[in-house]
């Protein structure tokens, strides 16, 4: 049985890996782990709350006792491009879900800042493609981030003389009102990886109502395009 790693991003846990979305992983054969990065702050912080995130999720990853799938959503792709440069041998391949910007990070966060300030969180995160009742159970659970981590996410973590041989696949929407679609395509360029672009799917399609389609996606990658 394979071990995959589901990573929430910023203001999200592992609450927004709904078990509908999951089911599709363990009846493939997957022993499924969802860990709260945050969770870990206060007991285990480093020099950088970044690279105490990437620790943890090390550690973790080497009680498995064998390679690691990890798929990762939104802001906190910056942990698993810091993991692909200290750890890529624990790594059987990555799922970027919706990342940020990877070139010219700084302008792009400042653009999806701005897109937060003036817009709704039901806009911003599910592009109103949920009911209200949903949306407010998925909103109420919504929690701050450090400061300090926010800032990480307008640097620049992945240049020309990084290199990983772990297969990466980039997932996207251009109804993402949070993460532009071009960004994605960008950063499957930048490794010549594999790109996936939805057409209606929201920044949280992990809870978007065709999840499902993006569960069968991945698991077609994974499976080596074979389905």
């Amino acid at each position: 049985m394979k071990d995959i790693f589901f990573i929430h991003g910023v203001y999200h846990g592992c609450w927004c890996w709904e078990d509908d979305f999951l089911k599709k992983f363990r009846d493939n054969g997957y022993y499924i782990h969802c860990p709260n990065l945050r969770e870990y702050t206060e007991k285990d912080h480093k020099e950088s709350l970044l690279l105490t995130y990437t620790e943890h999720l090390h550690r973790i990853v080497k009680k498995c006792g064998q390679k690691a799938i990890v798929a990762v959503h939104s802001a906190y792709s910056i942990v698993l491009l810091e993991y692909l440069k200290r750890y890529s041998d624990t790594l059987e391949a990555v799922i970027f879900i919706t990342p940020i910007a990877m070139n010219k990070p700084l302008p792009r966060i400042l653009f999806s800042g701005i897109c937060q300030i003036f817009q709704t969180k039901e806009t911003v995160f599910f592009t109103n493609r949920l009911n209200d009742t949903t949306a407010k159970k998925y909103i109420s659970q919504l929690c701050t981030e450090e400061n300090a981590f926010t800032m990480e996410t307008s640097k620049k973590h992945w240049n020309n003389n990084n290199h990983t041989d772990v297969p990466l696949l980039f997932i996207g929407s251009e109804n993402d009102k949070c993460v532009k679609a071009s960004w994605v395509r960008e950063n499957a360029e930048m490794f010549g990886s594999p790109c996936i672009i939805y057409k209606e799917m929201c920044h949280d399609m992990m809870l978007d109502p065709q999840r499902e389609k993006l569960a069968d996606d991945i698991l077609d990658f994974l499976n080596g395009g074979k389905k």
